[in-house]
C-alpha cells in the first residue's frame, strides 16, 4: 500500500550526500586585499612558507622574507604562514629543526613590503593559497607564487629553480644593499681597482677642499685670514691631504679565505665562521700565492672573525654576519700631493679668486 510523504526517502538520502559549500578560509576583508590595493602592483610574489616545511630555504626564498621592497607602491610579498620561524638554509645547513642553536635572525617580520596571512590551523596551507591565488589573480595577473606545491595556471618557483632564473627578481624589486658577499661581482686588489679607488679619492678631496675655500670667502671676517702664500696654503690643506684608504673590499679578502678553506662562508645568509678556533693553528691562505699586503688583510680579517666567534657563548656559537665585519683595518695611510691640489685649484680659478679679493 502506497503511503503519500512530502519527501521521497530516495530525495532525503540524496539530500544528505549533497555536499555543503566550503567556508571560505581566507579574509578578503583585510586592507591588504582590497581590490584597488592589489590592482596598482607591478608584481606580486605569495609565499606559501608552509609548504617549505621538510624543505630547505634558498637564496631567493631568503631575499622574500629578509629584504625589503625597493619601492611599496611598485611590488609586495604575501607570506602565507603558520610560524614565523624559516627553514634550514640549503646552502649552510643552519635552521636544522633539530639544532640545540638560537637562532634569533632566522624569525622573519612584517613590513618592509611584506605582508603576513595567517593560515588558519584547521586548515591546509595548500587550500589556503588556491583561494588566495584565486582572488588575488581575478584582480592582478602579475603575480608569481613562490611554493613547493605544484598549481596549475599560475607562475610558480620553487626551490629547484636555480638562482640566475631568479636574480632578476631581486635585482629590480628588492634591497639587495645588505648583501656584501657577492661571488659574482668579487672585485679583487688588482692595480686597475687600486688607481680607480685613488682617483675617487682625489676628486672627493679637492671638491671638499673648494667646497671649504668657497664657505670661507663668503664670510668677510673670514675671508682676510686665508693663506697668502703658497707655502702657507699647503700646510692649511695638509690635513684634508691625509687619508686612510682601502684598496679592496671585505669581499675579496673572504674570497681568498673560503678558496684557502679557512672559513665556512654562506651566500645566502651572509653569514661567516672560522674553520678553526685554536691560537697555534697554521691558517692556509699562507700558503697562496699572495702579495704582501693581501697576506696582510688576511691575517687582520681571519683574526677579526675568530675574536668575534669567541665571544659568543660556547653553547651558541652561531655564525656571524659579514655585515659586522669592519673593513677600516684593510685600509692604508696615503697622503695626496699638496702641490697638485693648489694647481687644480688655480686652474679652476678658485685660488685666483681668492687672491684678487685679498687684494681688494
Amino acid at each position: 500500500m502506497y503511503r503519500p510523504t512530502t519527501k521521497s526517502t530516495r530525495a532525503l538520502k540524496r539530500d544528505k550526500r549533497r555536499v555543503k559549500p566550503k567556508k571560505e578560509v581566507v579574509d578578503l576583508t583585510l586592507p591588504c586585499l582590497a581590490k584597488d590595493n592589489l590592482e596598482k602592483f607591478k608584481n606580486i610574489f605569495i609565499v606559501d612558507l608552509m609548504s617549505f616545511s621538510n624543505k630547505t630555504c634558498s637564496k631567493f626564498l631568503h631575499n622574500l622574507l629578509f629584504n625589503s621592497v625597493k619601492n611599496t607602491d611598485e611590488c609586495i610579498v604575501f607570506i602565507i604562514l603558520k610560524a614565523k620561524f624559516v627553514p634550514k638554509c640549503r646552502e649552510c645547513g643552519i635552521g636544522e629543526k633539530n639544532s640545540p642553536l638560537f637562532l634569533k635572525d632566522r624569525f622573519i617580520k612584517e613590513g618592509g613590503g611584506r605582508c603576513f596571512l595567517e593560515c588558519p590551523k584547521e586548515d591546509s596551507s595548500l587550500r589556503y593559497r588556491k583561494e588566495l591565488t584565486k582572488y588575488i589573480y581575478n584582480c592582478n595577473q602579475n603575480m608569481i607564487v613562490v611554493s613547493e606545491d605544484k598549481q596549475y595556471g599560475y607562475t610558480i618557483i620553487g626551490s629547484s629553480v636555480p638562482d640566475e632564473e631568479t636574480d632578476h627578481y631581486l635585482d629590480q624589486y628588492f634591497d639587495t644593499s645588505n648583501i656584501i658577499y657577492d661571488s659574482k661581482q668579487i672585485i679583487s686588489s688588482s692595480k686597475e681597482f687600486r688607481e680607480k679607488t685613488l682617483e675617487r679619492i682625489e676628486k672627493e678631496t679637492i671638491d671638499k677642499i673648494e667646497k671649504w675655500l668657497r664657505k670661507r670667502i663668503e664670510n668677510e671676517q673670514d675671508r682676510v685670514n686665508l693663506p697668502k702664500k703658497r707655502g702657507a696654503f699647503i700646510k692649511t690643506i695638509s690635513p684634508f691631504c691625509k687619508k686612510n684608504v682601502c684598496f679592496t673590499t671585505i669581499s675579496s679578502t673572504l674570497a681568498i679565505l673560503k678558496d684557502s678553506g679557512d672559513i665556512k662562508l654562506c651566500e645566502t645568509c651572509q653569514t661567516v665562521q672560522p674553520n678553526s678556533i685554536q691560537d697555534d693553528n697554521q691558517f692556509y691562505y699562507i700558503f697562496k700565492n699572495l702579495s704582501s699586503q693581501e697576506v696582510s688583510q688576511c691575517d687582520w680579517l681571519m683574526n677579526y672573525i675568530i675574536s668575534e666567534y669567541k665571544k659568543l657563548p660556547e653553547t651558541n656559537r652561531v655564525p656571524i654576519k659579514i655585515s659586522t665585519l669592519n673593513s677600516s683595518s684593510l685600509s692604508e695611510k696615503i697622503e695626496i700631493s699638496s702641490n697638485w691640489i693648489i694647481d687644480t685649484l688655480i686652474d679652476r680659478n678658485i685660488i685666483k679668486l681668492v687672491v684678487l679679493i685679498q687684494q681688494l
